[in-house]
């Protein structure tokens, strides 16, 4: 899901505002399960600031056109190429959730067979919509 905001300017200010916004969030939640509240807000909102704020851009990206992107290219092969990068993007947030959700809330690690699957199934359902819209 891409909200394609065609203005630069405008799309770095907006996802540097909400990375940063998520960023203090979970500093403050790092920061209310330690025992050193300022110390651990501030390294949580650091590290997790760029981040975010690139997270942030790539949702507010400038979106795909519905046609291949080099001319050789079949559609099938558009829509895979649109399908696998769309299920990398959701596994690595799904990912980046986890790994921050263990860290901050001292739960253990999911096991990446689950990120397999998650993937796997991701990509299947992505390209069956795809295939069924017609690429749109």
């Amino acid at each position: 899901m891409q909200l394609a905001i065609q203005d630069k300017k405008a799309r770095w200010a907006m996802a540097g505002a909400i990375g940063l916004v998520l960023a203090a969030g979970l500093g403050l939640i790092a920061g209310l399960t330690r025992d050193n509240f300022w110390l651990s807000f501030t390294v949580f909102t650091v590290v997790m600031a760029p981040a975010l704020v690139a997270l942030s851009a790539m949702v507010l990206g400038e979106g795909q056109g519905s046609e291949p992107a080099y001319a050789e290219d079949t559609i099938e092969t558009h829509w895979a190429r649109v399908a696998g990068l769309g299920a990398f993007l959701d596994l690595v947030i799904a990912m980046g959730l986890s790994v921050a959700a263990a860290s901050i809330l001292h739960l253990p690690s999911i096991p990446l067979v689950f990120f397999l699957l998650l993937a796997m199934s991701d990509f299947a359902m992505r390209l069956w919509r795809l295939s069924r819209q017609g690429g749109q």
